[in-house]
């Protein structure tokens, strides 16, 4: 049984299809996402600012929030999810990802 920080990593390895250190493979998920400047944190921030659309900056305030917007209590509980990419989607590029074949989840 996997742990739920175990289950975010797989979520997202199985979503950038790396399978680096857990740091490594955020940072691809930010790459996709668009988010590519940056610290890790800093990036993680800007990231998921861009999923709450907020403004908010305190990490442990986003984590809290963007966990309970995919139905959990808190991140700690946060097991698996799945991530719409939205840079992706604004840019139009979703249709040909899914036409090339690629089994990524690209919904949230």
């Amino acid at each position: 049984m996997a742990t739920n920080q175990e289950a975010r990593h797989l979520s997202v390895r199985n979503q950038t299809g790396t399978s680096r250190t857990y740091n490594e493979d955020w940072i691809a998920l930010f790459d996709l996402d668009g988010v590519i400047a940056g610290t890790f944190n800093e990036r993680f921030i800007r990231w998921l600012q861009d999923k709450l659309t907020t403004t908010e900056n305190n990490v442990n305030n986003l984590m809290q929030e963007y966990a309970e917007s995919k139905g959990y209590a808190n991140w700690v509980s946060m097991g698996a999810f799945t991530v719409l990419f939205s840079r992706l989607l604004e840019s139009g590029q979703s249709q040909r990802l899914l036409e090339s074949g690629d089994r990524r989840v690209l919904e949230g």
